[in-house]
């Protein structure tokens, strides 16, 4: 989700959204995505499954498969929202499952593996997305690739044990 907020004006714009109406939208998910992982963050904290991402992860598909299927300002504006809620869950998810799973002894050379192979994906799939677009006219073959990654990674997700509650 993080590689597709760079590409939201570009995406919108393919649906005949005015740059302004884009931009609006991106700026929807920027704020979205900052409360959503508060409050999300929250939540998650008080499950001892990791379970309880799996909605959030549909939610982010939903919202990038309105992305490209929006026919007005409204579902170009829920789809940024659904996409805010699906990011800022991603972003409360990292550290909380690294911790809770490794433990805290090394924790952080394993959340800079994590966080550096999150920032690789983040600069190669906007290149990938255009590279999609200059080959076939649309961003459509892109998103309905990553709305399927976010749906098998959901069901990775679902199969994942408890772990650890910290007291």
């Amino acid at each position: 989700m993080t590689a597709l907020f760079s590409q939201v004006v570009p995406v919108a714009g393919e649906q005949g959204f005015t740059l302004q109406q884009a931009v609006t939208a991106m700026s929807a998910f920027a704020v979205v995505c900052a409360i959503a992982q508060w409050l999300i963050g929250a939540l998650i904290d008080r499950f001892s499954r990791p379970v309880i991402m799996v909605p959030f992860y549909i939610i982010g598909a939903m919202g990038m498969w309105l992305i490209h299927n929006s026919d007005g300002l409204g579902m170009l504006m829920l789809s940024a929202g659904l996409m805010g809620v699906s990011i800022g869950a991603e972003y409360s998810a990292l550290p909380l499952l690294v911790s809770r799973y490794f433990g805290i002894a090394h924790f952080g050379k394993i959340a800079c593996l994590m966080y550096g192979i999150v920032a690789l994906f983040t600069g190669l799939i906007p290149v990938a997305m255009n590279a999609v677009y200059d080959s076939t006219g649309s961003y459509v073959p892109a998103l309905t690739a990553m709305e399927i990654t976010l749906l098998v990674a959901s069901l990775i997700i679902a199969t994942l044990p408890s772990y650890k509650k910290e007291s």
